[in-house]
């Protein structure tokens, strides 16, 4: 069934061109790539809401966010016998497909299809989101490459989501360092120092 917008999936084009690197892998981004290799390890992540919202509300809404999360405008660059790295793929948009809810149940038999559905790592996004609407209530799922994030980073996306799509803007993040990085970060930096009160 055709959304508001007169079409039942929202995509935008995928840069073509050669695309300079964002970042190499870290060690824990290049074990889900190459746990990916032989079986599919994305994930996905669903949100009920209610009130009235429309598909171009959505599709905002995953603008702004893919505006503000660096991870969101990548593919994977593998030349064989070096590391992967995360390539810019700039004037992608995260696909964003709309269905009409028929059941309560029906987002299950979506979010099955979501996850047995792969990527192409070597295309950007390694993000989509399927909108299911029914009247003042909807069901969002986002599906996530593993390689670009983790359950705890899709619960940050998701919130970012819902607040773009209440109409607020979004600062844009840097981007994120590896596992490997932070732990870096937190073995160099002495600990605090506190002092008990005489």
């Amino acid at each position: 069934m055709l959304n508001e917008i007169g079409m039942n999936e929202i995509n935008g084009s995928i840069e073509t061109q050669e695309a300079p690197v964002l970042r190499e892998f870290g060690l824990v981004e290049q074990f889900h790539w190459l746990m990916g290799q032989n079986h599919s390890n994305h994930f996905s992540m669903a949100a009920e809401v209610t009130g009235k919202t429309t598909p171009a509300m959505w599709r905002d809404a995953l603008d702004e966010v893919q505006r503000r999360h660096p991870f969101l405008n990548v593919r994977i660059g593998a030349e064989k016998g070096s590391k992967p790295v995360f390539l810019r793929a700039n004037g992608c948009r995260i696909p964003l497909a709309v269905k009409e809810r028929t059941s309560s149940l029906q987002w299950q038999t979506e979010f099955e299809r979501e996850l047995s559905t792969p990527f192409d790592a070597s295309s950007a996004p390694l993000m989509r989101a399927l909108l299911l609407r029914c009247g003042s209530r909807c069901e969002i799922i986002l599906t996530t490459h593993h390689s670009i994030a983790d359950g705890m980073s899709v619960v940050f996306i998701m919130r970012d989501l819902l607040q773009a799509v209440s109409g607020n803007k979004l600062a844009v993040l840097s981007t994120p360092p590896s596992a490997e990085e932070l732990l870096a970060r937190l073995v160099k930096t002495p600990p605090l120092q506190t002092t008990v009160p005489a």
